[in-house]
This record gives structure tokens, sequence and C-alpha cells, in this order.
């Protein structure tokens, strides 16, 4: 995946790093610290409100757990497959947003980058769409001052980066950019 290159680039640019995650699955023998919070599979509710076994953000971003500097959120893809409530996307990514950065939220003093998600090898309107509604939510935030970036991944990565297999994972290429 992404993270071992932003190891290497963000070390070599004299920054110390540190993971931080409940998880230590899906690192490279090269990669020196495999923690993250990166759930695959998981839908916004799911990373909120935590699924099965797996609980959610109020538990690993809960202030003195962790306490992370920066805090990466690509979240979406799999609303858009699912479809369930979709029309209601937008509130929930923003209500995700602001249990996490919001003033009093989780991790307010964390820098939070939020990614719009990835085109998929196969035109999908509701990646569009979705991206649509997380562009003004995430924009209205770092208006009103919260401590939030927006990254257009959408625009990065066109589908030659993506695996021919599913056509929504990224091949290194992808993961690269």
């Amino acid at each position: 995946g992404y993270r071992l290159k932003l190891w290497n680039d963000l070390t070599a640019a004299g920054h110390s790093i540190d993971y931080v995650g409940t998880l230590s699955t899906n690192g490279c023998a090269a990669l020196p610290d495999w923690d993250h919070e990166g759930h695959p599979g998981f839908n916004i509710d799911n990373i909120a409100n935590g699924w099965s076994t797996v609980p959610g953000i109020d538990t690993y971003l809960a202030p003195g757990v962790y306490d992370p500097d920066i805090i990466l959120l690509m979240i979406g893809t799999n609303d858009t497959w699912e479809n369930n409530d979709f029309a209601h996307v937008g509130d929930r990514l923003d209500d995700l947003i602001t249990r996490i950065s919001g003033p009093g939220g989780l991790q307010p003093g964390a820098h939070m980058i939020v990614a719009t998600i990835p085109p998929q090898r196969t035109y999908d309107a509701n990646t569009d769409w979705y991206n649509q509604q997380l562009i003004p939510i995430v924009t209205g935030h770092i208006a009103d001052g919260w401590n939030i970036s927006l990254v257009d991944m959408y625009n990065a990565l066109d589908s030659s980066d993506f695996s021919t297999s599913d056509g929504v994972h990224p091949l290194q290429s992808g993961y690269d950019k």
C-alpha cells in the first residue's frame, strides 16, 4: 500500500514517524512500523460506531489512547457500493468528521487530512456524487477554522492505477501517488 512510501518520504524529509492504531496487518517487510487503523471493507457507520467485534472511533481515538498528530481519512468507497441510505451519506460523513475533529471532538488538535475517494476502473456515478457531498463538507469546516485539509485523490489517480481484477484497489503506482 501507501504506508511504506509515505514513511520513506517523510523520514527522508527529516520527520520522525510513529504510526498508531490497533491493527498491524497488511504491512511489508521493509516497513518499520505496521500500526494503523485502516479497516478494509468498512463503511462510514462501521468506522463511527464499530462493527462485529471491532469498536468504533470513540474507543481508539479517545483522548489519551493514541493522540495522533495527523489523521488520514479516506472513507466512502464501500458506502458507494452498499447504497445503504446513500441519500444521507453526506450527513453521516459530516457527523464522523465532527466527532473526530470538531470543537469538543475526540481529536480536535490533530490535523485531519480528508481525501476524496478515487475513481474506480469503470465509471461509477455514486463515486462522483459522494465526492460532491464530501468536498463542501470539508471546505466548510476548513472555512470555520477546523484543523482539516482536503486531498483530491479522485483526480490524482486514473484507471491505469487500478487492479484489473477488481477495479477498485490501486496498483502500487496508485498507492505511490
